[in-house]
């Protein structure tokens, strides 16, 4: 595929034919906050099974039927003294003709060239679909249809002419449309895999879930050399929750295309997104040892790993790499954000800088680096990157969001408004939804509730299938105007549209508490540990709830099954840990404290209650271990005195366990216990 920008064509990884684009990206929950990603994209691209090209000499093989530009193949004056017979001449000839079209390096200059092959053969439709894809690409729009068009005629309406027509009427939502050719491609060549593919793509964004899993069952059915629609139907039976199918089948992917490493990552991101990272590290490296050196992989690999926190560990995949490919961009700006989080802002800087010259137009390097400037403080370069991100895409909703917040900050409200508006309409869901919300709560800020209401309505219309995210911040909007009645119903209607999202029944379930529908809220809390079983906050509110109602045996059993699913949740080891001291099981506390304190990350109020429990039980001897720990947390500055930090730090144990007695759970609590935490984690609009 070629990238259009500023009048030139740059190449990217793929090749200018490639099969089946991803008819919808779903948001990756890799990616960073506040933007999609370079990065996430291509790992969601690679997650979902979409089709790929392989390598050079299979490109060339494979040009004339569309699957790719001819990158290796041989020039017209080479193959005349070939010695080939005259229609495999002519075939080669017509490969190296597509590649010398696309040589050229600028994308009008190419669009003439294949103009003129196609007035030279009119019986190869090959150059036709070569150029719809260029012109979708484009965003020619009419012009790629009118070449469609023409090439699926002049085929007598071959499989691949209809498949690829059909994914570009789905990329500009003409659903039925496409759903009709991709139908006909199917029926001209049953055994075409990535038209299967592909419908199933189209019935997934629908919701049509069961239709689809059986698309991409018939797609592999049809040809068992298609890696892409059993890695579909392996990532789909995972977001359905289920995960001993989708292991299965990962499994039996990955064993019969060890080469393919995209079926790796997929595998190995299933794994990290359930919890199991030694699974998905052990993946990785099974992939770094038997598929050839693939930056993707590595790539998503090393966001893995800064997830983790293992800087170190990231920043050396992410050079590897970039060693297999210098300009690969997710790696440039995975690396950038990695040095800008560990605070080498001049490193950073650098990088984000050489990933700019390997592709200047691209949108996630600069939102980012909008992002750093952010961070540094430095308001008005970001405000200078962000419309640069504007200039390239005149509605991105993230652009549009940042800059309204600084319009809003700087008291500039109804420029504010203006600038949230424009972000409505967004290509990008997720910047859409935020520039709602957004808008919705300076709308109710200015003293217009129903205004704002009107905002999330207009949005609820435009919501696709399955998205709960919308009516979620509706409901939670809903909540602090003390309307909860209002709340509830749009929670459960979140529920019905998505009953699969842990956050809606989540906050749910908090609602329910806040209204003293402990029955409900209990419904809810259960209904989210189903669907999201290692999400530490559910099973913390669960069990606090059930405390709070005198059932501590319920309780107990709760918070053993989710720390068995986060054995090292400092929080959710607190709570359980308040619990069994309330009742007076102080041995059970304090081995539960222990096993909080071994997190890779030092948790204060659990170290304070440890410690204070330890004085009680054991002595002051074992409780001095411990505050030594806790000392290590409270950072003093230079030339306080020994005398005052010990004041100091005195003052800090206690307001901890001020925080932490009598369990978390209290709405009001600073601290945050389990049902504080979860909600200042999801009611953000940031989180969506």
């Amino acid at each position: 595929m070629q990238r259009y920008i500023r009048g030139k064509l740059v190449p990217l990884l793929k090749a200018t034919l490639e099969p089946a684009p991803k008819i919808d990206q779903p948001a990756n929950p890799l990616a960073p906050e506040g933007t999609a990603t370079t990065a996430g994209a291509e790992v969601e691209a690679q997650i979902n099974g979409g089709d790929a090209v392989k390598g050079t000499t299979e490109r060339a093989a494979a040009a004339l039927e569309g699957a790719s530009v001819a990158t290796g193949a041989p020039t017209v004056k080479q193959l005349v003294s070939s010695g080939l017979q005259d229609s495999e001449l002519e075939e080669e000839q017509h490969k190296a003709l597509l590649k010398e079209a696309f040589a050229l390096g600028d994308s009008q200059r190419t669009l003439v060239r294949l103009a003129e092959l196609r007035a030279a053969h009119p019986a190869n439709w090959h150059f036709a679909l070569a150029a719809a894809g260029l012109q979708a690409q484009l965003s020619q729009h009419a012009a790629a249809e009118t070449s469609y068009r023409a090439a699926a005629a002049a085929s007598g309406e071959a499989s691949l002419a209809l498949q690829r027509w059909g994914v570009f009427e789905a990329t500009r939502g003409r659903l039925d449309a496409a759903r009709d050719l991709l139908q006909r491609a199917i029926k001209a060549d049953p055994k075409h895999a990535a038209a299967y593919n592909a419908l199933g793509k189209l019935e997934e964004r629908l919701g049509r879930y069961s239709e689809a899993l059986k698309q991409y069952e018939a797609g592999f059915a049809a040809d068992r050399t298609h890696v892409h629609s059993l890695q579909a139907r392996a990532v789909l039976e995972s977001r359905l929750g289920h995960g001993e199918e989708a292991r299965k089948l990962f499994k039996q992917a990955a064993e019969l295309f060890p080469l393919h490493a995209p079926v790796f990552t997929a595998w190995a991101t299933f794994e990290w997104q359930q919890g199991q990272f030694r699974a998905a590290k052990k993946i990785y490296e099974q992939a770094m040892e038997e598929a050839p050196p693939h930056a993707p992989l590595l790539s998503a690999y090393a966001r893995m790993e800064a997830q983790r926190r293992n800087l170190a560990r990231a920043r050396r995949l992410y050079r590897q790499a970039l060693e297999v490919d210098p300009d690969h961009a997710p790696s440039l700006l995975g690396l950038a954000q990695l040095e800008a989080r560990s605070g080498n802002a001049a490193a950073a800087l650098e990088i984000y800088t050489r990933g700019l010259q390997v592709d200047p137009a691209n949108l996630q390097l600069l939102s980012s680096l909008a992002q750093f400037h952010t961070a540094q403080g430095d308001l008005s370069a970001a405000k200078q990157w962000w419309q640069a991100v504007l200039d390239q895409d005149a509605t991105n909703g993230h652009a549009l969001y940042a800059l309204g917040l600084q319009h809003q900050q700087d008291g500039n409200l109804s420029e504010a408004r203006a600038t949230f508006k424009r972000g409505l309409t967004s290509k990008d869901a997720k910047g859409s939804l935020m520039c709602h919300c957004a808008l919705a709560e300076l709308e109710a800020f200015l003293g217009d509730p129903a205004a704002a209401r009107e905002v999330f309505a207009a949005a609820a219309g435009r919501a696709p299938p399955g998205d709960a995210r919308l009516l979620r911040h509706w409901a939670l909007f809903e909540k602090r105007q003390g309307d909860l009645a209002a709340s509830a119903h749009l929670f459960r209607q979140a529920a019905v549209a998505n009953p699969r999202d842990d956050r809606t029944w989540l906050q749910w379930g908090l609602l329910e508490r806040r209204r003293g529908e402990a029955a409900a809220a209990l419904h809810c809390f259960a209904r989210g540990v189903q669907v999201s079983p290692r999400n530490p906050y559910l099973w913390q509110v669960y069990g606090i709830t059930l405390w709070h109602q005198g059932r501590v045996d319920d309780a107990r059993e709760v918070f053993r099954q989710g720390v068995y699913q986060a054995p090292t949740n400092p929080q959710l080891l607190l709570e359980w840990g308040l619990m069994e001291q309330s009742v007076g099981n102080h041995r059970s506390a304090l081995a539960i404290f222990e096993q909080g304190a071994s997190a890779s990350e030092p948790h204060a109020p659990l170290l304070a209650a440890w410690a204070d429990l330890a004085e009680r039980v054991q002595g002051e001897e074992e409780a001095a271990a411990i505050r030594e720990r806790l000392e290590g947390l409270v950072k003093q500055p230079k030339g306080v005195s020994p005398k005052a930090r010990k004041k100091k730090i005195k003052k800090k144990r206690k307001q901890l366990l001020r925080r932490v007695s009598g369990g978390t759970l209290k709405e009001q609590s600073q601290a945050g216990g389990g049902a504080q935490q979860a909600q200042q984690q999801t009611d953000e609009v940031s989180a969506v």
